[in-house]
């Protein structure tokens, strides 16, 4: 990060200062995640099925737009093979 604002021509003291802000605010964000972590601990699950949920739309929307033919179709069976074995590999695992 210093070298970085070094090349954009801050000064070393400045580069510096910014370097450490850039390291505080990432260590206060892990301790207010940590904090909200615990307070949210009862949800974390559906929060987090959410999450992947959008993650796997986000997915299959993009490779619904793209123009790629018989690439696609196949794709898109791999993608529905993998849906369909998600909740049997839940089942088998517990």
């Amino acid at each position: 990060m210093v070298m970085c604002l070094r090349a954009l021509g801050w000064s070393p003291v400045h580069a510096l200062l910014g370097g450490i802000g850039s390291g505080a605010v990432e260590m206060i964000g892990g301790i207010l995640a940590g904090i909200l972590l615990q307070s949210l601990h009862g949800i974390l699950p559906l929060l987090l099925s959410f999450a992947g949920g959008a993650m796997m739309t986000s997915v299959f929307v993009e490779l619904l737009e793209s123009d790629q033919g018989m690439a696609k179709r196949v794709a898109s069976a791999q993608f529905g093979l993998g849906f369909a074995l998600l909740p049997a590999l839940q089942t088998l695992t517990g």
